[in-house]
C-alpha cells in the first residue's frame, strides 16, 4: 500500500515509474494487434499510451505550479483527438469489407489507459489491461466460431462469364441453400472472360464456411472465391 501510495505521489520516481509502466502495457496491447497483422503495432500502441501518461502528468504539473486550474483540460482533448488516429486505420476493401475497427477501438483504450497510468491509477490500470486483453483473446475466438457457424455467408468470386451463374445456383439449389443476393462488381478479375460478383447466401442450417468455400472452389466454373 505504501508503494502505490509512494506511485501516485507527484515526484521524480514515480513520474518515471508511470512513463516506463505506459510504455510496456501499451507495447503488449501493440503486440496483440501485430499478431493480428495490423498495421498499428508495438511501436504505435506504446507511443500512444506513452504520449497520453505524459499529458496527464504535464496537466498535473501545470495545476501544480499554477497553484489550480484544471486537471481534466488536456486528458479530455486526449479522448477526443485520438479519433483521428483511430480513423486512420480503419479501411474499406474493394470487397466493402470493413477493417481495423478493432485496432482503432484498442488505440483509443490505449491512450486512456495511458491518462489512468499517467494520473497513478497503477492498480486500475493493471485491472484494465488484463480485462482488455483477456477480452481479445477470449472474445476473438467466440467471434470466430461465430463468424464460421453464421448460417448467412458474403463471398467474393470470379467466375466463367457465360456458365459460373449458372453453377452456383444449381450448388445452391443441390445443397438447399438460398441465394439472397447476387451483385455484380466491376473490377478487374484474374481472368479477362470472367464476372465478378458478390453473393450472399442463407445456409439454412449450421455449415462450416470453410466447407462452403471448398466445395464453391472445387466448382469449374469458378476461378475464385472469397468470404467477405
Amino acid at each position: 500500500m505504501e508503494l502505490i501510495n509512494y506511485i501516485q505521489d507527484f515526484n521524480a520516481v514515480s513520474i518515471g515509474i508511470r512513463l516506463v509502466l505506459s510504455v510496456i502495457l501499451g507495447g503488449l496491447l501493440g503486440m496483440e494487434r501485430s499478431q493480428k497483422h495490423q498495421a498499428a503495432g508495438v511501436r504505435t500502441f506504446s507511443l500512444v499510451c506513452l504520449g497520453s501518461a505524459l499529458i496527464i502528468l504535464t496537466n498535473e504539473f501545470i495545476c501544480l505550479k499554477c497553484g489550480g486550474g484544471d486537471t481534466s483540460r488536456m486528458a479530455a482533448q486526449v479522448i477526443s483527438g485520438i479519433g483521428f488516429l483511430g480513423a486512420g486505420t480503419i479501411m474499406v476493401t474493394s470487397n466493402n469489407r470493413i477493417k481495423g475497427l478493432t485496432t482503432a477501438s484498442c488505440l483509443w483504450i490505449s491512450a486512456i489507459l495511458g491518462l489512468c497510468i499517467g494520473s497513478g491509477l497503477i492498480v486500475i490500470s493493471l485491472f484494465c489491461f488484463l480485462i482488455l486483453m483477456g477480452t481479445l483473446s477470449g472474445l476473438t475466438r467466440y467471434n470466430d466460431w461465430i463468424s464460421k457457424n453464421n448460417p448467412l455467408i458474403s463471398l467474393y468470386l470470379e467466375v466463367d462469364s457465360k456458365t459460373g451463374v449458372d453453377e452456383l445456383r444449381t450448388y445452391a439449389k443441390s445443397n438447399y441453400y438460398v441465394i439472397k443476393r447476387i451483385h455484380r462488381k466491376h473490377e478487374k478479375p484474374l481472368t479477362r472472360n470472367d464476372l465478378c460478383i458478390s453473393v450472399e447466401m442463407d445456409l439454412v442450417k449450421n455449415v462450416n464456411h470453410e466447407q462452403v468455400l471448398i466445395d464453391l472452389d472445387n466448382i469449374q466454373a469458378i476461378h475464385y472465391v472469397e468470404e467477405i
